[in-house]
């Protein structure tokens, strides 16, 4: 619970609540290397930049990772011209290198980015970003190098996207689904893209047991194995919402049925506790029945967790 709340309107409390997040280990890691990488063209002189892959399901946190590195970099006006320290575009599905290159031209602004050959278009993105001083390139859904039909490689694009970061020297930054790891691999032929990319993470969803001896320590006592790590994670998050009491996010029992309803997921998380704190819900709190056993529900399918509400 937030300082202060009762003094901010139901507007102002729906506005944290959406901009609310937390902070866990993981997170700072990739936060960290995110920054390692941003800062080696400078660190390595002429050899190649550092660059990073991120993986993980829908809903993992990568969107979040973004805007929460991105905010520190805001474009800005200068007398030589407009400054973009960083760039960000989402692949287009069935990746080509014109494809590419149009959203790449589009995310840092310029109004023809359909036009040209795919030569003049390249040509004219390397020039823009050198005019406008791009650092750092995020590219979003990295999977899309893979061919959905025959599964293969898209070798012209990642030959592409190697070319970018030799003639550039911008660090890249990749996020995709899981199965992403497979295209930096020697078996597909990638060993010269795969070098550049010494960090990378794996968001996954919060684990259900954090070790073997907690696990059979639950069992033992006919606990559910909620990780202790997701009960801190929902307090932290407690303390941020700008709830005019306590929510008791944490407690066991309802931190059980919150990840149930959401699979120890962040992004599900984050979604099901903003929709209660905006107003969706009448109640503070409407309880799933305590009759009916969490594993039970969770067998049965049943997905249901109400969360607090602002509107009181």
């Amino acid at each position: 619970m937030s300082d202060n709340t009762e003094h901010r309107t139901k507007r102002e409390r729906i506005s944290i609540a959406n901009q609310v997040y937390a902070s866990y280990p993981l997170f700072k890691q990739i936060l960290d290397d995110i920054d390692s990488c941003h800062d080696s063209p400078n660190i390595k002189g002429d050899d190649d930049p550092d660059c990073l892959l991120l993986t993980g399901t829908t809903g993992a946190g990568k969107t979040t990772i973004y805007k929460t590195y991105a905010q520190n970099y805001p474009i800005r006006e200068t007398e030589e011209g407009i400054v973009v320290p960083i760039i960000y575009a989402k692949i287009p599905a069935a990746a080509t290198v014109k494809g590419l290159v149009k959203v790449l031209l589009k995310a840092i602004g310029d109004p023809l980015y359909s036009k040209g050959t795919t030569i003049d278009q390249t040509d004219r993105l390397y020039g823009l970003l050198n005019n406008c001083q791009v650092e750092l390139i995020f590219l979003d859904e990295f999977h899309h190098f893979i061919d959905s039909d025959s599964n293969k490689v898209l070798k012209n694009v990642c030959n592409w996207l190697k070319t970018l970061i030799l003639e550039t020297r911008i660090p890249i930054v990749l996020f995709g689904k899981e199965e992403s790891q497979n295209i930096l691999t020697v078996e597909n032929d990638n060993l010269h893209l795969s070098r550049r990319f010494n960090y990378r993470h794996s968001l996954v969803p919060f684990p259900l047991t954090e070790s073997k001896a907690e696990a059979e320590s639950k069992i033992e006592s006919k606990t559910v194995a909620i990780p202790e790590s997701f009960r801190k994670f929902l307090s932290v998050i407690e303390s941020k919402l700008p709830l005019s009491m306590k929510s008791d996010l944490a407690e066991e029992s309802l931190a059980d049925r919150i990840y149930y309803a959401t699979d120890g997921t962040i992004g599900h998380v984050m979604t099901l506790i903003r929709k209660g704190a905006t107003g969706n819900v009448l109640n503070l709190w409407k309880e799933v029945s305590e009759k009916q056993d969490i594993a039970e529900r969770k067998k049965n399918g049943i997905r249901t967790c109400s969360v607090p509400s602002l509107s009181k």
